[in-house]
């Protein structure tokens, strides 16, 4: 079977008795996921199709939130899902200014609610080092960090330009995976970096955001802590054999950009 006859199958099953799957289209840009356009009668729709499927329990609750495009299926044994497609640019052609972007976050963030589910980042960067063969080679890192959260909410924690789509009804956020409790300047920090923001609009985004001055040693520990997410992360699709040559850059660009901070 083709990846497009497996497409079709999936949505077939998602989406049962709803007619042809017509105009299936490839939509590239997915690291760990097949993302697929199509159509059935007028309505145009979009699959993500996992590549190792996995319980997704808490991921449909996120999908669903005003602040996401329509869900219209979702599988949590696997993570497949349908979505209604979102007419509008992608934040990567659609720039926001620091300022922008803070208003941005601070709606999103007021949008999710809280006590769903917990996103520890250390955690998940010790389950990523262990799951590329490293385990306990992160603590070092940690220890160097000292990461502390400063207060928990409802956070998206993948947040970046390539998740967001300005549409005409206003901003639509994607890729729910990893939504959960944390500190929201994670998320601030998170897209400070895919925005390929300097320090200058950095630091501007997050006080704007925060609403009070920000020191320099907290925005370091939460930029190094991201960073070390990125890498952690990196290292574990490699050794899964997803060895494309974003994630090699990301590996290699992020443990340098931790080493650089601390």
């Amino acid at each position: 079977m083709n990846i497009n006859e497996n497409a079709i199958e999936i949505i077939s099953a998602l989406m049962p008795n709803r007619g042809q799957v017509e105009a299936l289209e490839y939509l590239p840009g997915g690291y760990t996921n097949d993302n697929f356009r199509f159509r059935i009668d007028a309505e145009v729709f979009v699959v993500r199709i996992v590549r190792t499927p996995s319980p997704r329990p808490f991921e449909r609750y996120f999908a669903n939130l005003p602040v996401a495009p329509e869900l219209i299926a979702f599988d949590t044994s696997s993570g497949h899902m349908i979505t209604r497609w979102v007419e509008g640019d992608l934040l990567t052609t659609s720039r926001l200014s620091p300022v922008e972007a803070s208003s941005y976050l601070r709606e999103l963030h007021d949008a999710i609610p809280s006590s769903v589910t917990r996103y520890d980042v250390t955690e998940h960067i010790s389950r990523y080092f262990e799951a590329a063969g490293q385990a306990g080679k992160e603590q070092p890192w940690l220890e160097r960090i000292r990461w502390n959260e400063d207060g928990l909410r409802g956070c998206h924690n993948d947040l970046n330009p390539w998740n967001i789509i300005r549409a005409k009804t206003g901003m639509r956020t994607l890729d729910w995976e990893s939504a959960g409790d944390n500190d929201p300047l994670f998320d601030v920090i998170s897209y400070c970096y895919g925005a390929e923001y300097g320090d200058a609009e950095s630091l501007l985004c997050a006080e704007t955001y925060l609403g009070q001055s920000l020191s320099e040693e907290t925005l370091r520990k939460t930029q190094a802590i991201f960073q070390l997410r990125e890498h952690a992360w990196a290292i574990s699709q490699i050794r899964t054999g997803n060895d494309r040559d974003e994630i090699i850059k990301q590996r290699d660009q992020s443990i340098a950009n931790v080493q650089h901070l601390l």
